[in-house]
Order: C-alpha cells, then structure tokens, then sequence
C-alpha cells in the first residue's frame, strides 16, 4: 500500500510539475516581454523615456519654462538669501522692471514647471500601463525616476545653488504617483484643494514671520554681511547650503507639498480630460484671463505702493495668478495647428525644452561663477536693468547651444545619464529573467 501511494503521489508529481514550469515559464515569459518592451522605449533617439512620440508644444513649453525661471532666479544667484536687495532710494527703472514681472513673470514658470512635471509622470503612467505593466511595476519605475531626481536635487542644491526645486519634484512626485489612477474630476479637486490650502500656508508663512522680515538697502550692514558670506570661501557657501537643503527637507510636507503636488495633480486630471491637448473653452478662457489681470493688477498696485510687502505679493497672489496664466499659455499652444506660423517660429525652443534639466543646472553652474567669483561687484552695483540684461544675453546663447548640440547628440547629458540610472535596476532584472528563461524548456 506504501508503495502504491508513493508511486501515485510521484506520478501526480511528474504530472502536476511540468505544468507548474510550464505556467511559471509563460509568466516570466510574458513579464520579459513587458520589461523589453518598456526598455525597448529608451532606444528610440526621438523619444523621452516614456513617451510614445515627442509631443511638440511639450518642448516649446518646457523651453519657454527653463528659459523664464532664470528671469526670476537670476537675482538670488549671487547673494541667495536675501534676493533682490533695492537701493536706497529705490530705482524707477527697478519699480518698472518689477512691475513687468508681476504681469508676466512671478510665478508664471514655476507653475509652468509644476504642469510640466505632473503631466510628464501622467503620461509615463499611462504609457507603462498600457505597455502591460502592473500596478506596482509601474510605481516601482517611477519611484526609481524619482528618487534618482531627488539626489540630483540634492547635489544641486548642497554643491551649487541653493535655489533648486528639483528635490521639491520629487517629494511632489512621490505623493502624485500613488493617485494618478484616479479619476480625472477626483484628481483634479484634489489638486485644487491642495493648492487652496498652500495658499493660506504661504499667507499664514509671511504673516507669521512678518516681523522678522525688513526691509534692505544696499547700505544696510545685513545686505553687506549676505554678501561677505556668499562671495567669501567655498567652504563657508557649502555649510550654508547643505543647512539650508536639510531645512527644506523638514518643513517641506508644511510649506511646500500642497503648492507642488496640487499643481501636478491639476494638470494630471486636466490631461486626463484633454483639456491640456486641446485646449478650454471660451468660457474657461476668460475665467483665466480675468483671474490673471486681476490678481497681477493687485500684485503690482501692492509692489509700487508698499515695496516691503514683496514676499506676500509674489507668493500668495504671484502663485493664483501664476498658475492662472501658466494654463493659457499652455492653451495658446495647445491649439495651434501643427503646421502653424507661431509653433514655426517658437520651434528653436524645442531643442531648449529637450534640454531643460542639462540646462537648469547648467544655469545655475554659469550664473553661481559669474555672481560669485568672476564678478561678485555686481551684486552691488546692479539693478533690475543689468540683471534682465545679462538673462537676455544668457537666453540667446542657451537657444543656440541647445539647437546646435542636438544636432550631433541624440539627448542631454543629465537627461541621458538621468534615464540610465533610473532603468539600471530594470534592466539587470529583465536581464536576469531572460537568462532564467532560457533555460526552462529544458526541464519541461
């Protein structure tokens, strides 16, 4: 009786076991598939990462975005924590200039960014599912994109400048990734609601502090204390950056996650709904419209009357007004026909949009030098006119570097370099379960 349940039990066995092999060989035969074909995605010279197809007036936005950032980053690359330092009296020309930034500048670039970069995780989610990945393999990817970006912010951020919104991305990121299943009308109410409550944050930030904020002068002993620190060794500069990444890291779930996830998570539902590749309607259109002229008219009638209230100006009614505005430009773009006159003219900055990340960093490389140690001067002697100046100059050599460079390189060198790291993992694991298919039908 041993003997005969034994022989019975081996002869299930031999019966049971190769079909077990067979099922785990179509399944890691399949996941292989679904691995080389995402990897398959990093060879083709014309696409980025995820994407399909290089979506035009993706790239003109992104060029206009990386383009516009220095604008307003330029003043805080030389003496970072005070910025703009005015002089005493203040300039006219520095009323005029500011002026024209709150209509057309503060906040309109960040918040284009934040669009960009929420559309961009929206669209490399879609894509991966659509691929055949599941769930937790996609999140894994992006996770992995992600947590690359953060340490590039970090190393921006403690060994260059201290400006970076790289590590705020992907912070952001990793809150957005977990909800981008969602339906586009739940994705967008939660992207609004976040963004209404970093609103009263900011509000609540600058109120709080409002004390403890003054007003400088190009004479006044802190101006010239900020700038002995930032022009004086290197050693000193890296202290105070590296302090000053670990604090962002600390009050980044208060003051900075509902500003940078609610703007990714809008512009995630708005793409989900086509809204943000075909454009709005009339009636959304002049809502923006109106709620931009609005709050800019405000922002600036505050700036000229009262030039101290600067930091509640750009952050709370710069980032309504901002955001309001990044949306029509993307629309005006969006509704372009692909053949039109203004998409021919603004395509140079295609190549500029290809390069944003080599190029933001490059940015900050060039102007830290410049602001620094070639020419520390100029942050006392500059007003808004030469800082403008010196980025129209920098804008017309960054559209002819990034116009020339891709035509002998396929990518930028961060993006490239950004994509191997993020897929390494991958593709040792596709690697491995290639090798471990092969050698199952042997056995079989």
């Amino acid at each position: 009786m041993q003997v005969q349940a034994h022989n019975e039990l081996h002869s299930i066995h031999l019966t049971i076991d190769p079909i077990r092999r067979f099922s785990t060989f179509t399944f890691n035969q399949s996941y292989l598939m679904v691995n080389m074909r995402f990897l398959s995605l990093h060879k083709d010279n014309h696409m980025d990462v995820t994407h399909p197809a290089r979506i035009a007036h993706l790239d003109i936005l992104r060029g206009i975005a990386v383009l516009g950032i220095l604008f307003m980053n330029i003043t805080a690359m030389g003496i970072f924590e005070l910025g703009y330092v005015h002089f005493d009296p203040v300039l006219t020309s520095d009323q005029i200039i500011i002026a024209f930034k709150a209509l057309l500048m503060d906040g309109r670039f960040r918040s284009l960014f934040c669009l960009l970069f929420g559309v961009g995780l929206y669209l490399q989610y879609s894509r991966l599912i659509k691929q055949g990945l599941t769930e937790k393999q996609v999140q894994a990817i992006l996770k992995s994109r992600l947590n690359w970006l953060l340490l590039f912010g970090f190393i921006h951020c403690t060994f260059i400048w201290p400006g970076d919104i790289l590590m705020f991305y992907a912070l952001g990121g990793w809150f957005v990734i977990k909800r981008l299943n969602r339906p586009a009308e739940q994705v967008i109410k939660l992207g609004i609601q976040l963004f209404a409550i970093s609103l009263f944050i900011m509000a609540a930030d600058v109120l709080l502090n409002a004390e403890f904020t003054q007003s400088y002068s190009r004479q006044s002993p802190q101006f010239l204390d900020n700038y002995a620190l930032w022009t004086s060794g290197y050693l000193n500069q890296f202290i105070e950056q590296v302090t000053l990444a670990l604090i962002y890291f600390i009050t980044f779930p208060l003051l900075s996650l509902c500003y940078i996830a609610g703007i990714m998570l809008i512009a995630a539902g708005l793409y989900k709904q086509g809204l943000l590749s075909k454009g709005f309607d009339k009636i959304r259109v002049k809502q923006l419209l109106v709620i931009t002229l609005g709050m800019s008219s405000i922002d600036i009638l505050i700036l000229l009357l009262v030039p101290s209230s600067q930091q509640i100006s750009a952050y709370v009614l710069g980032s309504v007004s901002g955001l309001c505005m990044a949306l029509l430009i993307w629309h005006w773009l969006a509704i372009q026909s692909p053949h039109s006159k203004l998409l021919a003219f603004l395509s140079p900055l295609k190549s500029v949009g290809r390069l944003a990340f080599s190029l933001y960093i490059l940015q900050s490389i060039t102007m830290v030098i410049l602001f620094r140690w070639l020419m520390p001067e100029w942050n006392k002697t500059f007003g808004q006119v030469e800082f403008m100046l010196v980025c129209s100059l920098y804008t017309a050599v960054q559209i002819l570097v990034a116009n020339w460079y891709l035509q002998h390189y396929s990518a930028g060198p961060l993006e490239k370099l950004w994509r191997h790291l993020a897929t390494k993992k991958l593709i040792k694991e596709t690697q491995k379960q290639q090798a471990a298919t092969q050698k199952m039908p042997e056995t079989l």
